[in-house]
């Protein structure tokens, strides 16, 4: 069955599956990258008749943008494990294409907060916290013998670790996320059995 795919030149080790790349590895810059091409190409297409037309209102203009482009961007950015490298490039394309759609030049030296400010927009980081913490919550409500679950709580039960520093993990970044925003990580779980109780501490 190996021998198929590769005879076929399918590479076993990183792979296209419902919009995502997934890898051998437990890094998402594959995947980042290709959701902002995806979403680059999507913005593109929507330039001259959405971004550049002179007839529709800003607030059209930036509400597109949320809708369509961002969503590109960020599909299934709630299951990833991001290192600070990578939000930089997202938050680089959110602000370069914001500025560009509201004609902001570099010589006006506006910071990226005035932007988003203007624009009445998060940045894509608080966007991405946002998600992680809602679906964290979707996820720990879920029956155990569902497979999200079982994969966000599973640990190997043998096995050894390479040196050197270890690779980011979900549940160690859902911890990070949820000592900034300030919910207790001890006791998150029991409010996150609370659906409604949730969505509103999250959001």
């Amino acid at each position: 069955m190996l021998k198929c795919f590769q005879d076929k030149g399918i590479d076993l080790h990183q792979f296209s599956y419902l919009g995502s790349i997934l890898t051998s590895t437990p890094k998402c810059k594959k995947d980042v990258e290709n959701r902002i091409r995806a979403a680059h190409s999507t913005f593109g297409r929507l330039n001259c008749r959405v971004f550049n037309n002179h007839t529709l209102m800003m607030t059209t203009k930036i509400m597109v943008f949320w809708a369509v482009v961002l969503s590109t961007l960020l599909y299934a950015c709630e299951t990833w494990t991001l290192y600070r490298s990578e939000i930089k490039h997202l938050e680089c394309f959110q602000q370069t294409k914001l500025r560009q759609i509201m004609k902001i030049p570099w010589q006006s030296h506006t910071s990226n907060s005035e932007v988003l400010e203007c624009a009445k927009m998060t940045s894509v980081e608080a966007t991405i916290i946002r998600y992680r913490l809602h679906w964290a919550g979707h996820a720990h409500r879920m029956q155990n013998s569902r497979l999200p679950k079982r994969m966000m709580y599973g640990e190997l039960a043998k096995g050894t670790r390479p040196r050197g520093a270890p690779k980011m993990r979900y549940k160690r970044q859902l911890k990070r996320t949820l000592a900034a925003t300030a919910i207790d990580h001890s006791s998150w779980e029991e409010a996150a059995r609370d659906r409604k109780a949730w969505r509103n501490a999250v959001y």
